[in-house]
């Protein structure tokens, strides 16, 4: 009896945190899912640089970002971005539209492009960079039908013995199912959320994104990928908080422990 109480508390523990995950976490998850039209990765890498007989010689081998070169048509794509409700650099609402003018809210998101299964981080920062600058805007319709556009920018740009110079773009407009969004979605200084309308819909729209690189040490390599795309999915997913995920830890962790002590129990009895 003492076991079935504790195994009930602990699994009662569990649902109570799960229930509570979607009022409680201020952790977004916004994510657009699409097919590809239209597209291509390719280009060249600069593999590095020696000295032979006193002069550089460069070596190059073929690029991509994602997985394979070559045509990206039929591909998936996922653009996924998390943001805090109570962050100190939101955007700037005005009529629905959360733009980013000081760059500050693009870095919080860690924006993810996933073509193919294959993902890749949108803002690309690596060791030297001393040029960044990165921009995000998420406009929000709500009307006939209720809509959703977005527009997303990174450029690095980073030197010491060679340049290297990364620039990543992704936008998107699309018409949601009616109803999707409650009219206090577009509250000024209010972000959509699971709280807000539904947590996920079809859509139907289009979008593009595009990659460059382009590295220079003598010569120059290139590296693009570039697709069109069709919407066909958006959501919006309550990200649990550390506690919350603790609290589902511990009771799931509660249930197994007693679960394997009662089949030891049973063992030493038999």
């Amino acid at each position: 009896m003492t076991l079935r109480l504790l195994v009930a508390f602990g699994t009662a523990l569990s649902i109570t945190a799960a229930l509570a995950v979607p009022a409680a976490a201020r952790i977004v998850q916004f994510t657009v899912t699409g097919n590809i039209t239209t597209g291509d990765d390719s280009g060249t890498d600069f593999l590095g640089a020696q000295v032979i007989n006193n002069v550089f010689v460069e070596s190059f081998g073929p690029g991509n970002f994602f997985g394979t070169s070559g045509a990206l048509g039929g591909k998936s794509v996922v653009f996924r971005l998390l943001y805090d409700t109570g962050s100190p650099v939101l955007p700037v609402p005005t009529g629905g539209v959360f733009d980013d003018p000081n760059g500050n809210w693009a870095y919080a998101l860690s924006p993810v492009v996933t073509v193919g299964g294959i993902p890749r981080d949108f803002i690309d920062i690596v060791p030297g960079t001393f040029i960044n600058a990165a921009t995000a805007m998420l406009g929000v319709i709500d009307g006939a039908p209720d809509g959703l556009t977005g527009s997303f920018t990174n450029l690095t740009y980073s030197g010491n013995v060679y340049s290297d110079y990364r620039s990543s773009s992704f936008a998107f407009t699309a018409a949601l199912p009616p109803g999707f969004f409650s009219t206090d979605t577009i509250l000024p200084g209010a972000l959509p959320t699971p709280r807000y309308g539904f947590t996920h819909g079809t859509a139907t729209g289009t979008g593009s994104f595009a990659f460059y690189r382009q590295t220079c040490f003598l010569t120059c390599s290139l590296k693009t990928a570039t697709a069109s795309f069709e919407v066909t999915n958006i959501s919006f997913a309550a990200v649990p908080e550390p506690t919350v995920w603790a609290m589902l830890l511990a009771g799931f962790g509660f249930v197994g422990a007693m679960a394997r002590r009662n089949r030891g129990a049973a063992i030493v009895a038999a």
